[in-house]
């Protein structure tokens, strides 16, 4: 099965001819070429082989998490082709392939270099099935490494590219570090999921963007302890319409996403469940979700899309819903958070939120414990 793939989520981009598994011939696009470069190269490397486009099976193309301009033209590029082509399209995670092809068992933690003296990162556990266990992170190593302790005694496997060098000192990871070729997992990963006659939706399909531009990130920096919240963000009920939106942010910033089924039968639940989506744009950005039971909301969901994350949109919602609840006479409101998910128990802690309870095994698919949060309204 031959096959294109596109990876322009790092500075160095690449395209290449793969087939049984193997890397035939690739093409390095320099930083900031993309735009120009990627199509000429692609039809550099069918001349090369002496092959038509038409030859091509399938394309896969890496969602990210990288940079925000590369992600875009890769994914806009691999959406194009498929349509004309009339051939599957595959995208894929960066972090996923390369857990994937990774030899190592137990936790994973992915690490790619991002801007602002930060990480792109996320923990994976790995046995007989692939499971990421966090939402993709974008912070300081230091952080990062801090967050990894939490599994202890468990060891965990850092992967990180052949081709990467780090500001940090890399003898952090010495004793659990794996180099990997993305383009070589990218493919891997690729394969394996065309083999399962899967495909994504072209008209659907968007790009991994864990964080702002570094651009943008420059512009937002205020100073400390200022909340960021963005002007003209409006907070309204869910629709069946916002479904597909929803489910991209889920997929985001959850190891178990929810099906966009799932959503569908929720907002069925008349006078039950109360879903609100935060649109900016004519774009949902965030979601929040709780169900009445008696007296008591019971918060189900809270998510934010990666890229507008730390403005306040978070607390935003989360205030919009305790009103309404009290607006409805409920007294209480629960949740569970994950017992490795820190950012959030001091999120919601930082609204009075008590810890009342710990379930062990909560998370049938990781075994992950969880913590129980209570607030009187």
């Amino acid at each position: 099965m031959l096959v294109v793939g596109i990876d322009v989520s790092a500075e160095k981009g690449v395209v290449f001819l793969g087939e049984g598994g193997k890397v035939l011939v690739k093409k390095v696009i320099h930083p900031y070429t993309s735009s120009e470069k990627l199509l000429p190269l692609l039809d550099a490397l069918l001349k090369e082989r002496e092959l038509e486009p038409e030859s091509l099976k399938g394309i896969i193309v890496s969602l990210g998490p990288g940079s925000f301009t590369g992600l875009r033209i890769g994914v806009c590029l691999a959406k194009a082709l498929a349509f004309v082509l009339k051939i599957p399209l595959i995208g894929v995670s960066a972090f996923d392939s390369w857990v994937f092809s990774s030899s190592a068992q137990g936790i994973l933690c992915p690490l790619k270099k991002a801007h602002s003296s930060r990480l792109y990162g996320a923990f994976y556990r790995k046995d007989k099935e692939m499971r990421r266990l966090s939402e993709y992170l974008f912070l300081p190593f230091k952080k990062i490494l801090k967050m990894s302790k939490e599994f202890s005694p468990q060891r965990v496997s850092f992967l990180i590219s052949h081709e990467s060098s780090f500001d940090e000192p890399e003898n952090s990871l010495s004793t659990s570090l794996e180099r990997i070729i993305p383009e070589e997992a990218l493919l891997k990963f690729g394969i394996y999921r065309l083999n399962k006659e899967e495909s994504d939706d072209i008209s659907s399909l968007t790009p991994l963007y864990v964080a702002p531009p570094k651009i943008g990130l420059a512009k937002m920096k205020k100073k400390e302890g200022e909340i960021d919240v963005l002007q003209g963000a409006l907070i309204r009920s869910m629709r069946k319409g916002d479904i597909l939106q929803v489910s991209q942010i889920e997929k985001l910033s959850f190891p178990t996403p929810w099906s966009c089924g799932i959503f569908s039968s929720e907002l069925d639940k008349k006078n039950v469940t109360f879903y609100y989506v935060m649109e900016y744009q004519d774009k949902v950005i965030a979601y929040i979700g709780y169900w009445k039971l008696a007296n008591e909301a019971h918060l189900v969901n809270l998510a934010v899309y990666p890229a507008f994350r730390k403005k306040g949109l978070g607390s935003k919602l989360l205030k919009y819903i305790l009103e309404k609840a009290q607006s409805q006479g409920l007294d209480t409101i629960t949740l569970e958070v994950r017992r490795l998910n820190l950012a959030a128990q001091k999120f919601y802690e930082r609204f009075d939120f008590k810890k009342i309870a710990i379930c062990s095994g909560y998370y049938v698919e990781t075994g992950e414990d969880a913590l129980v949060y209570w607030k009187k309204i």
